[in-house]
């Protein structure tokens, strides 16, 4: 039985056994409901520096949570991704119900060649007509010709009763022929120039975005009993939740302004090579920088999101331009000025500008505000400018009324803003991508972080002092910070410098020193009403080494393509970019392929029926297929190592239920310690070899790993009934808290 926000709160304070009649059984926790449920997320926090520093004292109010209530290692999702985790645990249904099993997919309704092409699963973006469509002009000239007409005749009314002349026999002469002429004429210049400008100013298409996770979360199921919820930048839910009582703020799959996840831009004097300049493998921007001998400026340009919104703009075969915003730049001898439309100022070498706004201008009726932060890196001998991904200005119309939903209720994202300051609030919030490239140092890299987890701990403490019930909060950085810094742990991989360990683990141990004041601040609203969960969705592994799937099946007779050119590198910007998809698969034969992959593992059958151009047949030929896949990729020795890459390969349906057969990864390759599938690979390149090594920074990861050695952590405030907890348990968990019976196509088991 529904009940209203007020009931609820009597019965969380008074937990009364009548009340709790209301119920469809009996609240789990002691005879009433918890006054308030805190669910902390921290994502890739993983168990083996936990365990490690809890031991040696650093960690000390995660030990004394331990100490209170529970703490074991949880199960993650198959496969370990931050996105695939977060899915099955906010919905307690595993991936093949989800139907979010990777970051990538592929669609199977494009025509050709393209439904081999992957394509961002996090979301389904699509298009819709803006107002009338097509009919814009015409609909929009019509209605100004009526409006120029009725205005019109109020002119020439209000003018009449202005001169005192107004009376039964002049008031119909209002409607004298002369008259409604002279208003029609008034009306076809108002409606033709509405007509022309709707023609040239106004798009016939908007794009559109829904989520791309299956199934309700617990707290829209709370809220659609109307109890409100909070949650903070939870990944993968983007949109924000649709909530009538509650509020939300969307996390990992918010893009930036260009986007894409995290696409960073370098402004630089260096002399660097043409294939250097550009696009970047993992999606930045490289800018080079000429300053005039004489004045010692230039002028440059700040790139937005590509002007997709009119499509006859664009040459035929060619990518829409972006958007860009004019950036001034004049070297002074300790520092830079730097100035753009709405903001100047000077940098030090080694400091960060407050956030800058731009406003970029698709033409006079369509624009849009975002902001980013500059960071100087140095002046000499080269001028060396980073700037961090363009957000979406929370207060930007198109983000309150158009496509791009940060928050619930829509005002919620810039009233957060208004309180705490412009913080970034697309997705991927760390700067990795940058890190990688080595177009940042590892110094900056962490107070960026400091930056924003401290304006995210400033939120959660507003809304921890808030009256919903429930509240879930997860934070990104212990993961980011793992995949950067995991290096200078691992003594076996190939950029781990002896030299510099020290300084890379001292970052490590203080992003899980933030994690644990973090909890610490949390632990002290606590009460015996209240109830506290911490948990990550997945741990870590060493990354050493990149597996090249589809190199893989190429020499194994099972793709038939020619080997790529390892200088000729897939980069992001093919994912995201609409024009450059056609780089995918460009020497394939499917007629004669029997498999393919590409994301983070996930293996394909070239199946009659379900791809365009299917060449295996259903039944035994298909099971023969899988059945030499995993045999050969299982069995398959590291010439250089000795080792077997491959922990094991999962066929789709031991691993999931539920699923979409035409959807699902007919295999997956889980990996063993020390390798994971490639960068090329999942976007569908075919390097030369099987096996590269990875001398990146990105040094840790959990993407394409084995389930059973990439666990999580878990925390309980209480001690829980069950072992072995697993992600899919939070749903059934919580409702059980709140007195509700689980859906019967939910897969965990409550902890209580």
């Amino acid at each position: 039985m529904a009940f209203d926000r007020r009931d609820f709160l009597k019965i969380a304070t008074a937990g009364s056994a009548a009340t709790l009649a209301m119920q469809r059984k009996a609240p789990a926790q002691g005879g009433k409901f918890p006054k308030k449920v805190i669910i902390l997320g921290f994502d890739g926090a993983s168990p083996i520096f936990v365990e490690k520093w809890m031991a040696a004292g650093l960690l000390p109010n995660l030990a004394k949570l331990r100490a209170q209530g529970s703490y074991e290692r949880i199960e993650t999702a198959n496969p370990p991704q931050t996105p695939v985790s977060w899915a099955s645990f906010a919905t307690g249904m595993n991936p093949g119900k989800t139907g979010l099993f990777d970051f990538l997919k592929r669609d199977l309704s494009e025509p050709g060649e393209q439904a081999y092409w992957p394509k961002l699963a996090l979301v389904e973006q699509g298009k819709a007509d803006f107002l009338a469509g097509e009919k814009n002009p015409l609909v929009i000239g019509a209605g100004a010709f009526a409006v120029g007409g009725v205005a019109g005749l109020a002119v020439k009314a209000l003018y009449n009763v202005i001169r005192r002349r107004m009376n039964p026999e002049k008031l119909m002469k209002l409607f004298d022929p002369k008259v409604l002429a002279a208003v029609a004429g008034f009306g076809a210049l108002a409606g033709g120039g509405a007509y022309a400008f709707s023609q040239k100013y106004l798009p016939d298409k908007i794009p559109t975005v829904k989520n791309g996770v299956k199934g309700r979360t617990f707290w829209q199921f709370l809220d659609d009993r109307s109890i409100p919820t909070a949650s903070f930048r939870v990944p993968v839910r983007f949109p924000a939740d649709d909530l009538k009582h509650g509020r939300a703020v969307a996390g990992l799959g918010t893009p930036d302004v260009r986007g894409t996840t995290c696409s960073y831009t370098y402004y630089t004097t260096e002399l660097l090579p043409s294939d250097e300049i550009g696009d970047t493998e993992m999606g930045g921007i490289v800018v080079p920088l000429y300053f005039k001998p004489t004045t010692q400026e230039t002028m440059t340009v700040v790139h937005g999101p590509r002007d997709t919104l009119f499509p006859e703009n664009t040459r035929q075969g060619e990518s829409p331009a972006h958007l860009t915003c004019d950036l001034h730049l004049k070297e002074e001898p300790t520092g830079l000025f730097i100035r753009t439309e709405h903001w100047s100022g000077r940098l030090k070498p080694g400091e960060w500008s407050e956030p800058v706004i731009f406003t970029f201008r698709s033409n006079k009726a369509i624009k849009f505000d975002a902001f980013a932060r500059f960071h100087l890196l140095e002046i000499s001998p080269d001028v060396k400018l980073f700037m961090t991904p363009l957000s979406f200005h929370p207060k930007t119309p198109l983000v309150r009324w158009g496509p791009i939903k940060m928050s619930t209720p829509r005002s919620l994202a810039g009233e957060l803003s208004d309180r705490h300051g412009l913080v970034k609030n697309y997705g991927w919030v760390a700067e990795t991508h940058a890190l990688n490239e080595n177009r940042l140092p590892e110094e900056s890299f962490m107070a960026d972080v400091r930056n924003y987890v401290e304006s995210y701990r400033a939120m959660m403490h507003e809304f921890l002092k808030s009256d919903e019930p429930l509240f879930v909060d997860v934070y990104s950085f212990t993961d980011r910070v793992g995949h950067m810094f995991w290096h200078h742990f691992d003594t076996a991989h190939p950029l781990h410098d002896p030299a510099k360990a020290a300084k890379g683990q001292a970052i490590m141990l203080e992003a899980y020193q933030l994690m644990d004041s973090i909890v610490g601040d949390v632990m002290k609203t606590l009460d015996e009403n209240k109830r506290l969960f911490v948990i990550s969705d997945h741990g870590f592994q060493p990354f050493r080494r990149s597996v090249n799937y589809n190199t893989w099946l190429a020499k194994n007779g099972l793709l038939a393509s020619e080997l790529g050119d390892p200088d000729d590198l897939m980069k992001l910007e093919d994912l995201f970019g609409p024009q450059a998809k056609g780089r995918f698969w460009p020497h394939v034969d499917w007629s004669k392929t029997k498999a393919y992959a590409f994301g983070l593992g996930g293996i394909y059958i070239n199946l009659k029926g379900r791809e365009n151009f299917g060449s295996v047949e259903p039944g035994e030929e298909y099971e023969q297929v899988r059945r030499q896949i995993i045999e050969g990729m299982q069995d398959y020795v590291d010439p250089e190592t000795g080792e077997r890459p491959v922990f094991k390969v999962y066929t789709r349906e031991e691993s999931y239920v539920g699923y979409d057969p035409d959807e699902m990864p007919d295999l997956r390759a889980a990996n063993s310690s020390g390798y994971r599938c490639s960068w090329q690979s999942s976007l569908c390149a075919i390097p030369p070899e099987i096996i590269n090594m990875n001398a990146k920074r990105w040094s840790g990861d959990h993407c394409s790993y084995e389930p059973s050695i990439t666990k999580g952590i878990f925390f309980s405030s209480q001690k829980v009934a069950r072992n072995n907890p697993n992600l899919l348990d939070f749903f059934p968990t919580v409702l059980e808290l709140f007195g509700y019976d689980v859906p019967g196509d939910r897969d965990g088991k409550s902890l209580i």
